[in-house]
């Protein structure tokens, strides 16, 4: 489990904060307390309201569970390895994949499939539309990967 300050620096988004509420089929989250700088695991029955302060740190598969619903199966780690790809294999691409942990290799894959969103050298989310671009996955492979959107 991701608990480097960058990771929470990069759950602290309302995107990533709203789907707290969407995941039903998980009963313990780990949440990071800003104002006492200190991380702890919560049950959803003690509490399923987030504090001002709060921020909720996904789990690897809390993250997969909002991108696919439960569908963990070969295309979800089809779709991730042709986004690995693309960002690390294409010198033309202005963004590449950013982060040494699973977990926020996930969390990138996540903003960029669901909100079109990218992680900047910043340290911020943008917005970016053109990250898309997946002629290199498939002029390599032959196969047009299934998380473009027509």
């Amino acid at each position: 489990m991701d608990t480097s300050q960058e990771y929470i620096k990069m759950c602290d988004c309302k995107e990533v904060q709203k789907s707290y509420y969407d995941i039903d089929e998980v009963d313990h989250f780990t949440i990071f307390d800003k104002e006492k700088k200190i991380m702890y695991w919560r049950s959803r029955y003690t509490t399923d309201q987030l504090m001002i302060y709060e921020v909720w740190v996904p789990h690897q598969d809390q993250l997969q569970n909002m991108i696919y619903h439960l569908a963990c199966d070969y295309r979800m780690l089809q779709d991730f390895y042709y986004w690995c790809q693309v960002n690390r294999m294409d010198d033309r691409t202005r963004y590449r994949i950013k982060g040494m942990s699973l977990e926020q290799l996930w969390l990138q894959f996540y903003m960029w499939r669901e909100h079109e969103k990218v992680w900047t050298e910043e340290g911020e989310w943008k917005a970016e539309t053109s990250v898309k671009e997946i002629s290199t996955v498939e002029k390599i492979t032959g196969v047009k990967p299934q998380f473009v959107l027509e």
